[in-house]
């Protein structure tokens, strides 16, 4: 009983450090006295962490496509949305974590983001103090950085996906100036005119419709105010996953249903953002590189857009032959042995209201 109301008991679970076996074994005890007792944390987040770190290991499980089918039949979450905006289960939740730390480099767009909001202080405000809303924050960037580097700013993130608000509720924690939310972006619970600045990493490709998320955005932005976004141009990180899927399907995929691709069309986004009464539309490009880890991760990653379809099509075992033998036409193992992939491309847009 007192197992099952204590989520802090989860998180010791984590940080203990216990043989494989004996961890993922107690690990599973944790989900089943939870999931009999409809308890407080559900059963699909704890499944996930149970079955998702590479670390733990159960006797008669090998890695690679049966972990990674695993992962997401243990992560597929059962809450109820309205929004029509894709949602991260818990294990694509996880990954995009994982690969998003790339974002934090020099050329990525986090700290590009950062500076474009203080240029955007210096030109609008007399102070950096300042409301910020984050839409699609995933695990609450730019948002924390914005709140560590920007005391005096009170910042919103927000984001579609339960699983993504409760990693960014996590990183945030410790932060006094930002509060975390679930919101979906086509439908925003926020008062007209409520924000001076919203930013947007890599967001606005995932709308169904991806008009209303801008006018949304525009209603509550305060005349005068900035958006800062980006979106992407170019990824050679998605030429693996549509090769995957040309050899599952024997035939030319469509667009994955998590298409980071959606608006790399030259000009489209800025097009949206006027006819969506943005003003001063300015963009700017920049390139960097993808640190896809090690080990089985660099496969569970280039997947991550194509998991739903690859679970529909039972897939997962062509998946793993097709990057096992075509990986390196796309990337490269650096001296950690980590699988880097170069020519990402994005192109970061500045707008005012």
């Amino acid at each position: 009983s007192e197992l099952s109301n204590s989520p802090v008991f989860i998180d010791k679970l984590k940080e203990n450090d216990h043989s494989d076996i004996s961890r993922g074994a107690f690990a599973v005890a944790v989900v089943m006295v939870m999931v009999r007792r409809h308890l407080v944390m559900p059963s699909s987040q704890l499944l996930a962490f149970t079955l998702g770190r590479r670390s733990i290991v159960f006797p008669g499980i090998g890695t690679g496509a049966i972990d990674t089918k695993l992962h997401r039949l243990a992560s597929t979450s059962n809450e109820p949305t309205s929004a029509s905006t894709p949602l991260f289960s818990a294990e694509e939740a996880r990954l995009y974590s994982l690969v998003s730390e790339n974002h934090r480099q020099p050329n990525g767009p986090w700290p590009q983001m950062v500076s474009a909001v203080e240029s955007a202080l210096k030109a609008e405000l007399t102070s950096t103090t300042a409301t910020v809303l984050d839409l699609a924050s995933g695990p609450g960037e730019p948002a924390t950085t914005l709140a560590k580097t920007f005391p005096d700013l009170q910042i919103i993130a927000t984001d579609v996906s339960p699983d993504m608000v409760q990693i960014a509720s996590s990183n945030t924690a410790l932060l006094g100036n930002i509060q975390v939310e679930q919101a979906n972006m086509e439908n925003l619970p926020y008062e007209d005119n409520m924000f001076d600045i919203v930013t947007c990493c890599y967001g606005y490709m995932f709308p169904e419709d991806k008009e209303k998320a801008l006018a949304e955005t525009y209603r509550v932005l305060k005349p005068g105010g900035s958006l800062i976004a980006t979106v992407w141009s170019h990824m050679n990180a998605m030429y693996l996953p549509k090769l995957i899927m040309e050899n599952v399907l024997g035939e030319t995929p469509p667009p994955p249903p998590i298409n980071p691709l959606s608006l790399a069309e030259p000009g489209l986004f800025q097009s949206m953002l006027t006819a969506a009464k943005f003003e001063s539309v300015v963009s700017s490009k920049h390139e960097y590189a993808f640190d896809m880890g090690k080990d089985d991760l660099p496969f569970q990653i280039s997947t991550l857009t194509i998991m739903a379809k690859l679970d529909e099509l039972d897939g997962w075992k062509v998946a793993k032959e097709v990057f096992d033998k075509r990986h390196l036409e796309f990337g490269r193992f650096d001296e950690n042995n980590c699988f880097i992939v170069g020519g990402n491309i994005y192109e970061m847009v500045v707008a005012k209201k």
